[in-house]
């Protein structure tokens, strides 16, 4: 499964996008999750999809208001 925070010209079987900033090369660790982490995919609706993306929401302000 590949996972894509933004456009990119990738090879694998594409099941969506997400609105989350997974990569941020100013934080330590600068990837959001790693290799041991399970990850819950789950659907949104695109008014959720562009409000996430207008406040630049993290991984983690996302789990922790889940």
């Amino acid at each position: 499964l590949g996972c894509y925070s933004l456009s990119s010209p990738g090879v694998w079987q594409i099941i969506g996008q997400t609105p989350l900033i997974l990569f941020n090369k100013n934080q330590l660790p600068p990837i959001a999750f790693s290799v041991k982490d399970s990850l819950k995919i789950k659907p949104i609706n695109k008014h959720q999809f562009l409000e996430l993306r207008k406040v630049s929401t993290d991984l983690k302000t996302y789990n922790a208001n889940d």
